[in-house]
């Protein structure tokens, strides 16, 4: 009985394995910048609520400034800063938006006279977060 294994089992083996590693990998890196661009998303979009219920609860415009300075959303209430987030260096996304800022009136309405589209991206992957002109976010 022998023991071991002969080199063309073993380059078989590592054949199988390589051709499993070369599926497996694109899918698994598409799927971490995926999540990345959703946990951005959500943290864009929860940005955007903090600044709508501001200008409500202060009765005062309320701002969102976008990728100022790069990769940062930074809320604003009378000069103050609320928030800022770093997307870029936490998520490792990249933010590219049609307008650099927007805001909320004392009523919770959009304020300004144009919609914001705000796109959050990695690799492949990418989310569009749309604000109407009366201030309602989607995705």
């Amino acid at each position: 009985m022998r023991q071991g294994m002969t080199a063309i089992e073993t380059i078989v083996v590592l054949s199988i394995l390589s051709l499993m590693t070369a599926i497996v990998l694109p899918t698994l890196g598409r799927l971490r910048d995926g999540i990345a661009v959703r946990n951005a998303t959500a943290e864009a979009t929860s940005a955007f609520a903090i600044a709508r219920r501001t200008a409500i609860l202060r009765a005062a415009t309320t701002a969102i400034g976008i990728d100022r300075p790069p990769g940062f959303i930074t809320v604003t209430a009378a000069g103050e800063m609320l928030l800022q987030r770093n997307l870029e260096e936490a998520h490792g996304v990249t933010l590219s938006a049609t307008r650099d800022s927007t805001a909320y009136s004392a009523l919770g309405h959009g304020v300004g006279a144009a919609n914001l589209s705000l796109v959050i991206a990695r690799g492949t992957v990418a989310e569009t977060i749309f604000v109407s002109r009366e201030g309602r976010v989607r995705r």
